[in-house]
Order: structure tokens, then sequence, then C-alpha cells
């Protein structure tokens, strides 16, 4: 039934937006599509083996069973934590099929610009977000498709796609082409996607695809505190070591715990000769509360880069900026996408404009002038749904109890596991139990998981008939 103007869809009994129903079925029918096509089976066996060999590094054997299910199936999924193995076995897919073939073309992607720089720096291969890998710009939720047109890859390796909605999922998979390999990594774990859907997890639980599931801990630190911790709370335990590597600071107001944070802060940032990209400072919340985001960029920023005299600095609406600053784009457009993390290199007058330069790296140098509306916010301090994907040294985090509805054990696990050597709250141990305690994930009326059973089963039962 379609509601008189087209704007409501019932369906199943579910009511829906026409434009949420169509990407729902879209994609459940494209990834069927993908995953049902024949003679796509290759046995790797003897190549994973040489490859191994090659590269001395032996794979444990989920790991070796991931690998095979990429080349046994057309669609495979691989979940795991951080340190869980995930990398190694990306780069081992890659290996195995430049060795089946040579002139296969691969694409690495992930939904955002910190995933898809992280995704790159481990591999040491290219890699795209998926907005650039399918022309996708704009907006969450108001994006314009460049190229409709299949693309030309072989193998498609998404990761972080915990964070995939279901409108970019729609979008990605109808635009793969027949005969590619597609490969899903992420860590369940974590906190589900900003925009509608529970994509990777209700793909996982629609059991019509092969999961491989890693989880052990291969890291050299992977006794370590922050290791045991993120155990710790996924499975619901109070009981957290605190030690030199996973510390906790007390503080009982958001106005407290700022001023905590600021003074580790500046003495860590002093310790590492200044590097802002060693420590990152994250919270749950964005605004009304000096332990957000929005409050803990301007105190942090005072510490990292104060004002200088005959400095230039340039406002556009709330936000003043000053050359050296770190800074976060909002948007995805041609050349950099969200979530990519770049520094002001220069603030001058151009063409009677005041213009402001940020180096994003790989070569990505942006010009905004002050006229324009600027996708930027200061990235001292970052929320949690925002670091996903990304991977620091040293990560700094408050856990309140007026933090509320925040308190959550996935937005806590993915802060915890964002640290690779150093973890430090600032807070109260009550809010620490409170998120720990809370296995809250909002509610998203889908139907997924289900469209995809009934379109594999429809499928199934045609050829059976036939």
């Amino acid at each position: 039934m379609i509601h008189t103007d087209g704007s409501l869809v019932c369906h199943d009994g579910g009511f829906y937006t026409r434009k949420s129903f169509q990407a729902e079925l879209g994609a459940a029918a494209a990834l069927v599509r993908l995953h049902m096509q024949t003679g796509m089976a290759v046995n790797v066996d003897r190549i994973l083996r040489k490859i191994q060999k090659e590269q001395d590094i032996i794979l444990n054997a989920k790991q070796q069973v991931a690998v095979k299910n990429v080349f046994e199936n057309p669609v495979s999924i691989i979940t795991g934590g951080p340190g869980r193995g995930k990398t190694t076995v990306i780069r081992f897919i890659i290996a195995v099929q430049e060795a089946l073939d040579k002139n296969a073309v691969i694409l690495l992607c992930a939904p955002t610009g910190i995933a898809r720089r992280r995704m790159r720096e481990c591999t040491e291969y290219p890699a795209l977000t998926i907005h650039k890998s399918i022309g996708l710009t704009g907006e969450a939720g108001e994006e314009e498709w460049k190229n409709e047109q299949p693309i030309p890859d072989d193998l498609i390796i998404a990761d972080e796609f915990s964070m995939v909605d279901m409108y970019l999922a729609d979008k990605l998979f109808s635009s793969i082409k027949s005969g590619a390999r597609l490969v899903l990594v992420g860590d369940k774990d974590q906190i589900e996607s900003v925009g509608p859907g529970k994509v990777f997890q209700e793909i996982i639980d629609s059991g019509v695809f092969p999961v491989t599931v890693l989880d052990e801990c291969f890291r050299q630190e992977g006794n370590s505190t922050i290791s045991q911790n993120a155990i710790k709370i996924n499975k619901n335990q109070l009981d957290l070591v605190f030690d030199d590597t996973f510390q906790f600071i007390p503080a009982s107001t958001p106005e407290e715990a700022s001023r905590k944070i600021q003074k580790i802060y500046r003495k860590e940032v002093l310790q590492r000769n200044g590097s802002l990209e060693e420590v990152q400072v994250m919270s749950p919340l964005r605004k009304d509360t000096e332990a957000g985001t929005d409050a803990l960029n301007l105190v942090l920023r005072d510490i990292a880069n104060p004002k200088r005299f005959g400095y230039p600095e340039i406002t556009n609406g709330r936000n003043t900026y000053r050359e050296g600053d770190r800074v976060m784009q909002t948007k995805n457009n041609d050349e950099v996408a969200n979530g990519d993390i770049g520094e002001v290199i220069g603030i001058f007058r151009k063409d009677q404009k005041m213009v402001m330069r940020v180096d994003f790296g790989d070569g990505r140098v942006m010009e905004y002038q002050e006229e324009d509306y600027w996708p930027l916010t200061l990235a001292y301090a970052i929320t949690v749904h925002k670091a996903q994907g990304s991977e620091y040294p040293m990560a700094i985090l408050p856990m309140l109890p007026c933090f509320r509805w925040m308190l959550r054990r996935n937005i806590f696990y993915t802060a915890v596991t964002r640290a690779r050597e150093r973890f430090i709250i600032v807070g109260s141990k009550r809010a620490i139990a409170q998120a720990i305690r809370t296995d809250y994930i909002s509610r998203r009326n889908t139907m997924f998981g289900y469209r995809i059973r009934k379109i594999y089963e429809a499928i199934l039962e045609q050829e059976k008939s036939a």
C-alpha cells in the first residue's frame, strides 16, 4: 500500500518513508544478487601457504578461514575487536587476489575520512571513503550521487562497516558490478551508525553470508590493561583494572573534569614534543557541558595553539580559527571527506577576501573563503562517534553522571578501544559503572535482515523448481 501522495509505504506490516523503503529493499536485493553469483569459488590453500612462508607470518585458524571465505564466496563478513588481526587478514586477502590475478582491480574503502586514513596506513594500500569510491558528495541524507554506473573493481573490502547506515549501504551494494567479490569488515560491538538501520549487525544475523569472528588478540600489548578492560566492558563486568596504562582520575563536575583534562593534556603534549596527533581527547557529548567537545576545544586550543600577537585569526559564524589549529572536516566533497583532520597552514587576504588554507595531508590543501559556509570544527577534542575508525597512542575521556543517556556500553567500549598505549578516564566510577551496565542500543525499526533472508529463500526456491 502506498500513501496517496507517495510519501509513505506500508509493506509487510511496517510503515516507511518511500526513501527508507527503497533503500532497505534495494540494499537487500543488491547484496543477495552479489552473493548468488555462481562459479566464484576458488581454492587458495596453496597460495595462502606460499604467502605465509614468504612473509614469515602464520595466520591462526580463524584468520585462514576468513581469507578462504573471501575466495569461496562472493560476499563474506569479518568481525572482531581492535588487535584481533583484521588488518593482517586484509593484507593477505589483497596478496592472494594479486597472486590469482595481477590485473585485478582492488578497492579498499571506509565510511569516514578518519577510517579511510587508518585503513591506508595499516594496510599500506590506497584507500578511499565509500562516498568517494561511488561518487557520492554532500551531507548525510542529502548526498548527490554523481556516478550511477557500476564501479569497475573486482574485489571490494569495506572496513568499519558498523558505521554504515541503510542509505549508504544501498548505494554501495547497488554500485558493485556482477562478478565482483565483497568483503565487509567491522567490529559489531562498536556504536551503531548515526544514520538509519543497523546494517552490519543485521547482515551478520541474517545467516545468509559466511561470518568469521576474530577473537584472538595479536598486539604485543594484547594482555595490557586496555585490552583486558575492553573485554570486561563487553562482558558487563564492573571490576576494571586501573594502572599506568588505564588510569582513573576522579572529578565530580564538568568544570572539575575540564580543569583536570587541561592539566593532563598540557603535560602529555609537552612530553610528546607538541605532537597533537598522539594525544586525543574525546567526549560522548558535543555541547551543553564544560566536558563536551565544543567547550573543551576552546580551552585545549589555548594550550596547544595560544593566541599570538601579530598572527591573524579568522572568524566564521561562532568559530574562530588560528594558524596552526587542528580542524576536522564535517562534510564530504570531491577532495576531503567527513572526518578528515587537517591543520590550518595559512590565513591571508586574497582578492579582497580573507581566506583560510587547510592541509589535510596526501597533497590535499583546501581554501575556505570568509563568506562561505565552512564544514569545519576544531579537533583537539572530538566526539566518540567521530573517533570511530581511528586509533591514538593516548586517549582521554570524561565520564560523568550528568552525561545520562550517553553513558552506554558500546560508546564506552568504542572510546576505550581508540587507545593503543594509554587511556585516562576523568570523572566518576559511578558513571563508569552505569555505562558498563547500560547495554542500550537505540531501537532501529528495520526489516533489513528479514528482507535479505526472504529474497535469498525465494531465489533458492526458484532454483529448486526450475
